[in-house]
């Protein structure tokens, strides 16, 4: 969802910030209710896996965005 940052494949130091909701150092309603239930083993593994992930979900992010970019030249050129 382009509302979602996308955060597989970064950095594990980066991720394991991210994943601070249950400490309260993050706020959000939605995370931080399925966040308050994670051990700290649980937010090491799900950074683990995220970083893991990260080539794939990268590629096909820019793959969705060059393809978007190509409809928007295709239907409308490039005025420069």
């Amino acid at each position: 969802m382009p509302a979602n940052p996308i955060i597989a494949g970064q950095h594990a130091d980066y991720l394991a910030k991210q994943l601070q909701f249950k400490s309260g150092k993050r706020a959000n309603p939605v995370v931080t209710g399925m966040a308050s239930t994670l051990t700290d083993e649980d937010i090491r593994n799900v950074h683990r896996v995220l970083c893991q992930q990260g080539g794939q979900a990268r590629l096909q992010q820019r793959a969705r965005t060059t393809v978007l970019l190509g409809e928007k030249i295709y239907r409308g050129g490039i005025m420069a």
